[in-house]
């Protein structure tokens, strides 16, 4: 990151700002999750996808026992 640090600087004050613009938009798009304690930045579609799936799941659970068991 040192390195990445060093090749910013040397860039110019335009440059610099054009690409912390470019980062805080696609950031601005993003939803942490976290994964056996590592926390990953995801798309905010993909977040409300797993939410959703998750919401799914826990109804199917209530209405017919353990979902996990067939009938």
């Amino acid at each position: 990151m040192l390195k990445d640090i060093d090749i910013i600087s040397k860039l110019t004050a335009e440059e610099q700002s054009s690409i912390l613009e470019i980062i805080s938009r696609s950031a601005s798009d993003l939803s942490p999750i976290e994964i056996d304690d590592i926390v990953y930045q995801i798309p905010d579609a993909v977040h409300d996808l797993i939410d959703n799936l998750a919401m799914q799941i826990k109804e199917l659970s209530t209405l017919d026992g353990d979902i996990s068991k067939p009938n």
